[in-house]
């Protein structure tokens, strides 16, 4: 970063390193630096759309693929941003070039694909694609983010006891907490990753990454010392689904413990019992290429290997609900339950997972670094 203070990469990952040590200030800072240099730009919280039209020449530095749902959830959100007055009604002539391009997306690709858009599609849709046109502020609160009437050391009692490592609780957040992050997910337009027609997810490189986040992450280490506080925060990320899809295929995570947890609200669920997680009781073996068979689940072959080795597992289910958290071994292979929410952009389903430790290292958090670490790679005192 003294060669280049704009390299995306650097700040990002000196971002993950402070995670790392447990410092999460300078985490999110450093995280935030690099989201900003790679979708910030002139559309970042623009006035309007002549505005950032006006002051937008550069690409998002990404290549910039698309599927069905991902146009139809962007052109969604900025309705319901115009709608909320949380934008400029100028913006709608962005929505009427994203159904354009819609309209030909869809009649040129499979609704399963993802697809890279063209020159001219991207063209039509004003440099704005992949860009942050609205980030809403999540701020830490005051009294709290985690329910503080949970009975903690119960709930670790039995994470730790358990035979399978997977418990589930409600009521995990406090309304005010609720509130603030389902408002930060509706109203931030940083999903920008896509798998098929399924979902759109973002993650802490992709501005998943406000204070209220870190907050939560905080109050969990606190609250479940032994689960979780040993171990440092090394990814958070959500999705949110196509109202009727398949959710994501069997795979694991590449952490120690995850912990899940939902926002949307019971009544958009068409399954009351369903709409949730499966956790299975098998973990992925120790042989097993963890890039491999998860960054390819949904290839035939591997798809269907694992399949076959889950083919004796029981399974624990979960319904989904509103404010629910389930707590599981990372290592534990997992899917989404079939997903029926009405329909709507408010109704869909919204999952928020946090990551704690990496499979196979040691995953003490460093809690007295001999050296602070500033962020232009100096080290001071």
């Amino acid at each position: 970063l003294e060669v280049r203070s704009d390299y995306a990469d650097a700040h990002t990952e000196i971002g993950h390193a402070f995670n790392m040590l447990g410092q999460f200030t300078e985490a999110q800072m450093s995280l935030d630096r690099g989201f900003r240099i790679n979708h910030g730009g002139a559309w970042w919280n623009a006035k309007t759309a002549e505005e950032g039209e006006r002051n937008s020449s550069a690409k998002p530095n990404a290549s910039c693929f698309a599927s069905t749902f991902k146009l139809q959830d962007n052109m969604d959100q900025l309705e319901y941003l115009i709608g909320k007055r949380r934008i400029d009604p100028s913006f709608q002539r962005i929505v009427d070039r994203y159904k354009k391009v819609y309209d030909e997306f869809r009649l040129k690709n499979d609704a399963d694909t993802m697809t890279e858009l063209t020159p001219s599609q991207l063209d039509q849709l004003g440099l704005s694609y992949d860009r942050v046109i609205h980030y809403a502020k999540a701020p830490r609160i005051p009294t709290g983010a985690v329910n503080k009437k949970l009975a903690f050391e119960e709930i670790e009692k039995r994470y730790l006891a358990s035979s399978t490592a997977v418990i589930t609780f409600d009521n995990l957040l406090t309304p005010d907490a609720l509130r603030g992050l389902r408002k930060f997910c509706l109203e931030s337009t940083i999903y920008f990753s896509c798998r098929n027609n399924n979902f759109v997810q973002s993650d802490m490189n992709g501005g998943f990454n406000c204070d209220l986040l870190y907050q939560i992450a905080e109050e969990l280490q606190r609250y479940f010392p032994i689960a979780l506080g040993g171990h440092y925060l090394s990814n958070v990320w959500t999705y949110r689904y196509n109202n009727q899809t398949e959710g994501v295929a069997p795979h694991t995570d590449q952490g120690v413990v995850t912990f899940n947890f939902w926002i949307t609200p019971d009544d958009a669920n068409l399954i009351p019992k369903g709409g949730g997680l499966c956790v299975y009781t098998k973990e992925q073996p120790s042989d097993w290429d963890w890039q491999h068979y998860n960054k390819q689940k949904y290839a035939p072959a591997i798809r269907q290997e694992i399949i076959e080795f889950l083919a004796d597992a029981e399974s624990i289910t979960i319904p989904h609900q509103q404010n629910r958290a389930v707590l599981f071994k990372s290592n534990l292979f997992h899917k989404s339950e079939k997903i029926d929410f009405k329909d709507g952009f408010e109704n869909r389903r919204i999952n928020i997972t946090m990551l704690f430790g990496k499979y196979g290292r040691r995953n003490e958090i460093a809690t007295a670094p001999t050296k602070k670490i500033n962020f232009t790679g100096k080290q001071n005192g």
